[in-house]
């Protein structure tokens, strides 16, 4: 078994001491602890500084990962806003809410992060986007299940509570921040759960390589990754929903550069105002009693496989920041083994709360391996990819295995010791036969326990002529 690292480092003098680390059950408060959730949209797992990546600089979620645990294995549930979130909120695939709600609006027969806590004495409280439908929810309704919705004037009230497609496209997270920053400096008369949940660095959809070239940068732009050149082999059959948009064959690789930097400075953006946050939870005296954790609901192509934008079944789309940090987590810890997931958010709170975790629920709480490394964990992960029948995928510690709708080549296997940037099809390999089925035998299993329906699919013909075009407002997601 490999070591996790453990990391104790003053960020900004660079100098690193590994060390021990591990939570403890007498090291956790003793009354219930107050939690800080923040999540933003459309951020990749390697979109920060501490991940050694040079083109952005994020110190306060440097600062964060230095005094709690990140985990690099991070992965959503769905590369898509919406099913991301559903299953965020609710520990469940998102096809298994569709069940219920085909909009994924969280029914009140599902459990869900706001319920729960509710139901265990928690003041909740979300500022920013919903976008389980509609968008931004409604102040005063029950459209976030259990949650106080909070509201901002920087959003105009004739938006609350509509769908995406008529939202508009104002930038509010400075809004929502000021007023997470509100609720923290209220009086609290027992713990609570806020959610931040930022709209950036998803703003970077709203680019045209026109209004690229329009734009003044540095003279040094990012460099565009090495499998910028290489033919994707996991395109849905006609496009499938929200896929056309992100596909820019036609782009110069100069506007693809700009899009990279544009992309982080939005996310240095969202830096500065979660800096914000944190400084209100110094200031109110909520440091010491608060739990925070940091993720996104999906990732960003930048480039690779000259695609931009998400619901694509490859690691820049499904692989996002997780951290954890807060009295009695293990600080400074970069754990680069373990695999979690979005599904994990919910028992993780739960656990750390000392609230059961719902029945039938699909995470796990990572309190076990921020105990002890060699706990019991899951040794794959699984994504739904898009919206109704078009993608499944198990990912393993060197394999990605994906199943497609469609009616030629529906299966792709990906080496990701010998080709990390997922550029060849292992799946047509006879000799990798034993691997291919064992992750399909993985896959199968997983679509049986969460009752997929992707398993009565109809295979999707290709359209043999015609590009295919995203509808009206979907980019939103």
């Amino acid at each position: 078994m490999k070591r996790r690292e453990c990391i104790r480092t003053a960020v900004f003098a660079g100098s690193v001491a590994m060390v021990g680390s591990s939570l403890n059950a007498e090291s956790l408060p003793v009354k219930k602890p107050n939690f800080l959730f923040i999540i933003t949209d459309q951020q990749r797992n390697d979109d920060m500084s501490c991940e050694g990546n040079p083109w952005v600089k994020t110190p306060v979620l440097d600062s964060l990962a230095a005094g709690g645990t990140r985990f690099t294995k991070s992965f959503c549930a769905n590369p898509l806003c919406v099913p991301s979130r559903a299953s965020i909120s609710s520990s469940l695939m998102d096809y298994e809410i569709a069940a219920i709600d085909p909009k994924y609006q969280l029914p009140t027969t599902i459990p869900s992060l706001g319920t729960v806590l509710r139901s265990a004495g928690y003041r909740n409280a979300w500022a920013g986007k919903w976008h389980v439908r509609p968008t931004y929810a409604l102040p005063g309704s029950d459209q976030i299940p259990g949650f106080e919705i909070l509201k901002t004037d920087a959003v105009p009230d004739d938006r609350y509570g509509k769908p995406e497609g008529e939202m508009g496209g104002a930038t509010t997270d400075s809004g929502w921040t000021d007023t997470a920053v509100a609720f923290l400096h209220e009086k609290q008369k027992g713990p609570f759960f806020l959610t931040l949940s930022l709209i950036n660095p998803h703003d970077v959809c709203g680019a045209t390589e026109k209004k690229l070239a329009d734009m003044k940068y540095p003279a040094e732009l990012p460099e565009l990754p090495k499998n910028f050149n290489s033919k994707s082999l996991v395109e849905f059959p006609n496009g499938g929903r929200h896929s056309a948009s992100g596909v820019h064959e036609e782009w110069k690789e100069i506007s693809f550069r700009r899009h990279l930097h544009n992309y982080y400075r939005f996310t240095e953006g969202i830096d500065q105002l979660i800096g914000r946050v944190l400084t209100a939870l110094e200031e109110t005296g909520h440091l010491q009693d608060t739990i925070v954790i940091f993720t996104s609901d999906h990732g960003e192509m930048g480039g690779s496989h000259h695609q931009i934008f998400k619901t694509k079944p490859y690691e820049e789309a499904l692989r996002v920041p997780f951290i954890i940090s807060g009295p009695g987590i293990p600080a400074g810890v970069r754990d680069t083994e373990h695999f979690v997931s979005g599904l994990d958010i919910l028992p993780t709170v739960c656990d750390l709360a000392g609230i059961p975790a719902p029945k039938g629920i699909r995470g796990m709480s990572v309190r076990s391996i921020l105990e002890s490394q060699s706990a019991p964990w899951r040794t794959a992960v699984y994504a739904a990819v898009a919206t109704g029948s078009e993608m499944r995928l198990v990912r393993t510690e060197k394999y990605k295995y994906i199943l497609i709708n469609r009616t030629e080549d529906p299966e792709v296997l990906f080496d990701l010791v010998r080709d990390p940037g997922e550029t060849t099809n292992y799946a047509l390999d006879a000799s990798m036969s034993e691997v291919l089925q064992t992750h399909r035998k993985l896959l199968e299993d997983w679509m049986k326990e969460t009752k997929d329906p992707f398993l009565n699919r109809k295979p999707l013909v290709p359209e043999k002529s015609g590009k295919p075009k995203s509808k009206k407002g979907e980019d939103n997601n």
